[in-house]
């Protein structure tokens, strides 16, 4: 029967196996994902496995720290899987050496932060020194992240990549978010035209120009829910006024939110963004550029013949 002292020995020499075990998993998985960042040629791919690198590096040195606090004389041997390193070195020299073959550092990268995963969800089941379930807890989450950007980046779905790593915030939902209140803004005002404008074909032409925007705004929308963001509530629809405006005011207001439109879906389109929206939007812009041309031509002859 083991003894008390035993007993938290052996409790120790488990924990310390689980940490070391871990550790190297972050290390091969910094490693591999360092190599892989400058081999790799998508932009978004390399920016996501730079910011992966340091994450795993951060989390070896934690393991590390931890490490010669629970045992400060290293006299518990350490856990190494060279096989593993050396065979990710392999690869990633034979892709260096090829280059362009995306598909297959992110394979590569996968295979290092599910090994990575599940070392950390394993020890998780474990009964653990409070120090070490509370580190696993904290970066569990990140590599689970990780793993499931790789996985929608090795199935080509793009789209989500960007809000799986850069989150809530992410530049092309918030500019996604701007471009739907344009063009919120702007179906408004435009179906306001259409039932104030005093010439009956007039009124029906900027009844299309409205049902157009408000398919614009259908279709950001989709585009944020692809990005798995919610839409903001639309804002309620103005009820009519006094009916003082002019045929000429009403158009000039039309110019400018479509203006606003425009220039709201242009700033979208600017910088680097996943191929299916860019796709996406290039059809948007061609309405918004044909519907802003035939406004301003109105406003300039101060007639309602587009």
């Amino acid at each position: 029967m083991k003894t008390a002292r035993e007993a938290d020995a052996s409790v120790l020499t488990d924990a310390h196996a689980i940490l070391c075990s871990l550790r190297d998993a972050c290390d091969d998985a910094a490693h591999v994902l360092g190599v892989a960042s400058r081999v790799a040629e998508s932009p978004h791919l390399v920016r996501f496995l730079e910011a992966q690198h340091d994450a795993h590096e951060t989390f070896a040195e934690e393991l590390a720290e931890l490490a010669l606090v629970l045992d400060p004389a290293g006299s518990i041997a350490r856990s190494r899987f060279e096989s593993a390193f050396e065979r990710s070195q392999r690869v990633l020299e034979r892709l260096a050496s090829e280059r362009g073959d995306d598909l297959a550092v992110i394979d590569e990268c996968m295979r290092v932060e599910s090994e990575a995963l599940a070392r950390c969800q394993a020890a998780q089941a474990e009964d653990l020194p409070s120090a070490l379930a509370s580190l696993c807890a904290r970066h569990a989450p990140e590599l689970a992240r990780a793993h499931a950007v790789l996985s929608a980046m090795r199935e080509g779905l793009d789209h989500r990549v960007d809000l799986l790593f850069f989150g809530a915030d992410a530049p092309v939902v918030a500019k996604l978010r701007d471009l739907l209140a344009a063009c919120e803004r702007s179906a408004r005002v435009l179906r306001d035209a259409a039932t104030r404008l005093s010439a009956p074909y007039a009124r029906a032409t900027f009844a299309e120009y409205a049902r157009r925007r408000e398919h614009t705004v259908g279709t950001v929308a989709s585009m944020l829910l692809l990005y798995g963001a919610h839409p903001p509530p639309r804002a309620p629809r103005p009820g009519a006024g006094p009916g003082l405006e002019t045929d000429g005011s009403l158009l000039d207001d039309c110019r400018r939110s479509e203006g606003d439109t425009l220039r709201a879906l242009e700033r979208a389109r600017g910088g680097e963004l996943p191929v299916n929206l860019a796709t996406a939007l290039g059809p948007l812009h061609n309405d918004m550029e044909e519907v802003y041309a035939a406004i301003s031509r109105m406003c300039a002859s101060r007639t309602l013949d587009a």
